[in-house]
């Protein structure tokens, strides 16, 4: 909770949060996911999500609250993989947790990162599958391996690992009654989630948002062949470098366990890469390596560098020293020190205790500001993923079902894209707000993009004129933290203004 604080001060911290924040909304009340917000993620998230949302006074913090307890879940099943694997070692499974929160906590600043959701869930069900003795632990195994596919599909690419993680641990082969008890407990969350989709005769909408739409994903991988060269070139190779440190880290643990002069390495060098091997497939088969993807890849080197320190912690200094090393370049990969977020928070709410309401938080800065120009029939389009979370400030429906800007041209979803945003536009919503990147005079980021882009910037020329301009913080510290990005505001004008 405490590494995670600083980013529960914000009203905004990462672009997919604020799309979950708005179908947890709609779920709550009453609809089913998809129906008046689209994604493409599992439908059992946004279940999870909305019931959250209806139970908390404060849904954002709950939001919030909710990856931190999945980071310190994920933490314990690490330090329990140690113990496992390295008798005795519970410094060394305190070691894997310790590196597992420095590095997946910090990424995207403390949003909610389904990563650190279905990630854990993941490798509780492991490590309860590796105790369970009866078949309702069987069950429970399978339960939580099928909750985390709800949280995200990814989740399917750790279980390559299972078999050959329980052959080394348990050592033997599962039994008939033992995989019918796990598949049962598996399947068991995506029928409950699909049922209310069969009772309210909307099984279709289940089908485009989560098979048809990522069946096209799929029929991507091809083109991501090339992934893994892409991985160390142009802007992947920064990003290679970026979360490269734990993962080579990782591989020189897995080769000091190998040398190290005691204990029976063989089993915790096949699991780490039985591990780390099943979770890079995600990341190859879909060609990215952003921040919080990379989260899935961890679990392998943190459960090394645990084995590893209790090898060699108390036997050789240079044991110490490199575990002090791969900790300080966890909590300082990203060029800020270990304390500097809690600074620049801490700055964020020293300004607003002194009365600069809502400083350092754009977001709801924008929503104060455009509040005052809505009447309660008026609409806004919010055009941009990070400051999707006006909506909620305003408590203004979307004018689309596609308030995520890319899914107006991705392939996978079922929006058209130029006539979509003709149509929004056509509702001359009496406000726009639309990050710097989608302003008047930036180029699309895609050529897809290319017509709605230049229906936005036309409506905008011709009926809209601008009246502020919110700036993101930036801490002389810290550096940015929370939102980042520059907020433009478009006031609709009484009357269309006469062409040239």
């Amino acid at each position: 909770m405490a590494w995670r604080a600083p980013g529960f001060a914000f009203s905004e911290v990462n672009w997919d949060e604020q799309l979950y924040l708005l179908i947890a909304h709609s779920v709550a009340q009453g609809n089913l996911p998809y129906a008046e917000i689209w994604d493409r993620k599992p439908a059992g998230l946004f279940f999870l999500l909305g019931a959250l949302t209806t139970l908390a006074d404060a849904p954002m913090l709950s939001l919030r609250l909710l990856p931190a307890l999945g980071l310190g879940l994920g933490a314990w099943c690490l330090a329990e993989f140690v113990h496992r694997l390295a008798p005795g070692g519970r410094a060394g499974g305190g070691i894997a947790g310790l590196l597992w929160i420095a590095y997946a906590g910090r990424a995207d600043g403390g949003g909610l990162n389904t990563e650190l959701l279905f990630v854990p869930l993941n490798l509780l069900g492991i490590v309860l599958l590796l105790r369970a003795a009866t078949a309702r632990d069987f069950v429970t195994a399978g339960l939580l391996l099928g909750a985390a596919l709800q949280i995200k599909y990814n989740a399917c690419f750790t279980w390559l690992a299972i078999p050959a993680v329980w052959a080394i641990l348990r050592r033997r082969g599962p039994t008939p009654p033992e995989v019918a008890a796990t598949l049962a407990g598996l399947v068991l969350p995506s029928l409950l989630v699909i049922a209310p989709f069969i009772a309210a005769g909307r099984l279709g909408l289940w089908w485009e948002a989560n098979i048809g739409a990522n069946l096209t994903v799929v029929q991507s991988i091809a083109v991501n062949a090339g992934a893994p060269w892409r991985l160390v070139t142009g802007e992947p190779g920064y990003m290679a470098l970026r979360h490269g440190v734990p993962l080579v880290g990782g591989l020189l643990a897995i080769a000091a366990i190998w040398l190290a002069p005691r204990g029976d390495r063989a089993p915790a060098v096949a699991v780490v890469l039985a591990l780390t091997a099943a979770d890079a497939c995600a990341l190859l088969v879909l060609g990215r390596f952003t921040d919080h993807m990379m989260i899935q890849l961890l679990p392998g080197p943190c459960i090394a560098a645990g084995c590893l320190s209790h090898w060699l912690l108390g036997r050789r200094a240079v044991g110490a020293a490199a575990l002090a090393l791969l900790l300080g370049i966890a909590v300082l990969r990203d060029g800020r020190g270990f304390l500097d977020p809690f600074v620049a928070a801490a700055e964020i709410l020293a300004r607003r205790g002194a009365g600069v309401a809502e400083w350092g938080d754009p977001v709801a800065t924008a929503a104060l500001r455009i509040g005052r120009e809505l009447r309660p029939e008026e609409a806004i389009y919010a055009f941009g993923g990070p400051i999707l979370g006006l909506y909620a400030a305003l408590r203004r429906p979307p004018p689309t079902r596609f308030p995520f800007a890319e899914h107006l041209w991705k392939p996978y979803a079922p929006a058209a894209g130029a006539a979509e945003m003709a149509r929004i536009l056509g509702g001359a919503p009496r406000v726009i707000a639309v990050t710097l990147a989608w302003a008047p005079g930036q180029a699309p980021p895609e050529p897809a993009a290319a017509a709605g882009f230049a229906l936005l910037h036309q409506s905008l020329a011709r009926h809209y004129a601008s009246i502020a301009t919110i700036a993101p913080f930036v801490s002389q510290r810290g550096g940015p933290i929370g939102p980042r990005q520059t907020i433009v505001i478009f006031r609709r004008l009484a009357s269309p203004m006469a062409e040239d």
